[in-house]
């Protein structure tokens, strides 16, 4: 009956979740740019109307929580890979690489080997076009860091280099040109880049009048583009744009700045990198602890050998990341040798949880919610977000869609979530009265006793150990001294088996307190041939001692002096160990010493005696151990069972008595598997087969939604790849990408 209803209750819900809407037989589109530099924080600090226009339309996300290093050419790999700079490899805008044992700069970086590190690093650019939707798939990419350069045999259908002095119109008029272009050859996915206004960051910092200038320029560029899209019936209705940007920007000045070669020689190392960090390559690896040294005593700087990284860069796993790295704290930069220093008053590259090198990001189009000023997610998870956008198979990167989804209408996820919570409230309530009504049908009643109705049966026996400790554990004494209590326990199984009453109703535990080992007098020490008795009482036993220490100042002398005498744990009090339970009271000492097993200790004013057996040493040594033998009607028959600590012995004699459990160091649940009166067996099983049936209906509604809610995904057989895809040898000669010819402006600082 049960089944029946819950199974009701969520096939309801179930079919009163949405349906995802479907998308269109054409190819979805889908336009990227990067303004280089592009604060998260510029649009609140200057006035950007189209900025604003575009928040009205669609999404603002507060920031992007990029990955280090905050630098070009890393960021943009990994915004259009999903993998974070140690994986795909582009770890900086100059790079050394070990193996290849060569280096590029930024200029220089058009080679293949520099790009196809990782075999599995695929540009969203490529995913596009080996999605293969009947060969219409086509990617457009301007001026974006490695476009030009075959990437493990790829590269765009259409692609422009980077051209310094090229207005952003001209490119904006360009990337819509192919959109337009007739159906055999135009793109659904266009990538571009901008460098400011990372240039004018450089120049003349985050904050300054010259920024206000540039960035009213982008401005105008998104107004261009929103004027573009809006014209365009079939643009503003298909067409989604991001707009985004690599890294921040913070102010920087000549006098937070330091020269390696000033604290390290320049012999002993190589540094790439950049002005805000540095990947420093040792020469011989034995000088590695020496330059860590020299290097960390200088102030506001990071400084950590590569083991050392924190986790939080995903910067450590690849030959490109240096022996010892570099980082100055957020304004302070570094010029590694043969690099000249340079006026400019802004910089970036710093530690990618600071605020100022947190970038932008902007979407407006069909899957983006409307006027949303949404929570932040990670440069790495624009992969799975634009994967999503262009309907393709979600590869598995760094990124996870889970953290975009909160920004997108096309995905209804919200209310699945809501009647995914209300389905598991229901389940939980229902698990809840389950439990409730089987605990309530299995367990004993619980009786409770006043303190004026205690028995008086209990017969407290006297404690003799004499032939243990006269005799050692292992003697013809000891054998005949057993078999006298075994005779007892003869006697105590004739008096109950001839009661009735006592046969059926009474329950015996048979137990001891410890155990025993032999020992012999060369086995002990006295405690005052190595500590003056003037400075402690001790107490406690042969096998150990609480040693309190009159003159506190005296403890770590008089703990030294004990600590060198072999086959003895020393402790002082706050080191015993937790397994002990022996440590929060004021009557144990200052200073523990205990025997290793069979070892013993003579304390001031104690005379020796002629024992060959003792106890008292470390709980966890097996001969300390003692027995448990139960019988009556509570206990099970001819069981061997596990053991269970002596704590626990009280809550199973409370559960004997019916009475309530006091809280103590003990744990019913450690003897139950004893008992047969504790039902405890079959409403265990009950219970798992509840869960079960419960989690098996839970996994197949969640398919099931899953199924209806998700998109579909287009999955490309090897041999469907099209010929259009510019499959590339790797030797193959790269155009110059990101190269400034004579005749443009200077190279800029990226």
């Amino acid at each position: 009956m049960f089944l029946f209803i819950y199974s009701s209750l969520l096939i309801v819900s179930i079919q009163s979740i949405p349906i995802l809407n479907t998308t269109s037989s054409s190819l979805p589109l889908l336009l990227v740019i990067s303004f280089d530099g592009f604060r998260w924080d510029y649009p609140d600090i200057y006035d950007l109307p189209n900025f604003k226009s575009i928040l009205k339309r669609g999404v603002r996300v507060k920031h992007i929580e990029n990955s280090f290093a905050t630098v070009t050419f890393p960021s943009h790999y990994t915004m259009v890979t999903g993998l974070f700079e140690e994986t795909h490899g582009i770890v900086a805008n100059t790079i050394y690489d070990p193996v290849l044992n060569d280096t590029a700069v930024v200029s220089t970086m058009t080679d293949t080997k520099w790009w196809s590190q990782n075999p599995y690093s695929q540009p969203i650019w490529i995913s596009n076009q080996l999605a293969n939707d009947s060969n219409q798939r086509r990617s457009g990419v301007i001026a974006w860091p490695g476009c030009g350069t075959p990437i493990n045999g790829h590269r765009p259908y259409k692609y422009e280099n980077y051209a310094a002095k090229r207005p952003f119109d001209s490119v904006l008029e360009q990337i819509f040109k192919w959109f337009h272009e007739p159906t055999d050859t135009n793109i659904n996915f266009g990538v571009v880049y901008h460098s400011e206004p990372d240039v004018t960051g450089h120049r003349f910092g985050p904050i300054s009048s010259e920024m206000n200038k540039t960035l009213h320029e982008i401005d105008n560029y998104v107004g261009q583009l929103l004027q573009i899209v809006d014209s365009d019936e079939y643009l503003k209705t298909h067409l989604n744009v991001i707009v985004t940007s690599d890294h921040g920007m913070h102010d920087v000045d000549k006098t937070r700045r330091i020269r390696l070669e000033r604290y390290i020689d320049t012999s002993l190392f190589s540094a790439y990198g950049g002005n805000s960090f540095a990947n420093i390559f040792v020469k011989n690896k034995s000088d590695i602890d020496r330059i860590y040294q020299n290097l960390s005593v200088i102030p506001n700087y990071e400084v950590y050998k590569k083991s050392q990284i924190p986790d939080e860069y995903h910067y450590r796993s690849n030959v490109r990341i240096g022996d010892i790295l570099i980082v100055g704290k957020v304004g302070y930069e570094i010029i590694t040798p043969g690099i000249e220093e340079t006026e400019s008053l802004g910089n970036h590259g710093y530690d990618n949880r600071v605020e100022s090198m947190h970038p932008i990001f902007y979407g407006f189009g069909p899957v983006f919610k409307n006027n949303l000023l949404a929570e932040p997610f990670r440069s790495v998870d624009l992969y799975p977000l634009m994967s999503y956008i262009l309907h393709l198979n979600q590869r598995q990167t760094n990124g996870s869609f889970d953290n975009v989804k909160h920004i997108l209408i096309g995905y209804r996820q919200d209310n699945f979530s809501k009647y995914l919570v209300i389905v598991c409230i229901i389940s939980v309530t229902i698990l809840a009265l389950i439990f409730t009504i089987c605990a309530y049908r299995h367990s004993r009643q619980l009786v409770y006793v006043q303190s004026n109705q205690v028995p008086v049966e209990y017969h407290l026996l006297s404690n003799n150990e004499e032939a243990g400790h006269r005799f050692g554990p292992i003697s013809s004494e000891m054998n005949k001294t057993l078999h006298e209590i075994d005779n007892y326990v003869g006697q105590l199984l004739q008096i109950v088996d001839s009661d009735e009453y006592l046969k059926t109703h009474l329950n015996v535990i048979v137990t001891s307190d410890h155990g025993m080992h032999d020992v012999d007098k060369t086995r002990r020490i006295r405690l005052e041939r190595y500590i003056d008795t003037s400075l402690f009482s001790a107490y406690g036993g042969n096998s150990f001692a609480n040693i309190f220490v009159k003159n506190k100042s005296d403890i770590d002398r008089i703990y030294q002096n004990l600590s060198v005498i072999p086959n003895y744990e020393v402790y002082k009090k706050s080191q015993i160990p937790d397994e002990y339970h022996y440590r929060s009271n004021v009557r144990i000492g200052d200073i523990l010493i205990v025997g290793k097993v069979g070892y013993e200790i003579i304390t001031p004013g104690i005379a020796e005696t002629e024992s060959l057996g003792n106890h008292g040493y470390d709980n966890r040594v097996e001969s300390m151990h003692p027995i448990f033998y139960g019988f009556g009607p509570v206990f099970k028959s001819n069981l061997l069972a596990e053991p269970f600590r002596s704590v626990d012995l009280y809550p199973l004699m409370s559960y004997i008595l019916h009475l309530n459990q006091r809280q103590t160091n003990g744990s019913f649940d450690n003897v139950k598997h004893i008992l047969i009166g504790y039902r405890q067996d079959n409403f265990s099983k009950y219970l798992v087969i509840v869960c079960i049936i419960s989690v098996t209906i839970i996994a197949l509604i969640f398919t099931i939604c899953a199924y209806r809610h998700s998109r579909q995904l287009v999955y490309v057989q090897s041999n469907q790849v099209p010929v259009e895809y510019h499959l590339l040898s790797n030797n193959e000669e790269a155009g110059s990408n990101f190269l400034v010819t004579d005749s443009e402006d200077e190279e800029i600082n990226i």
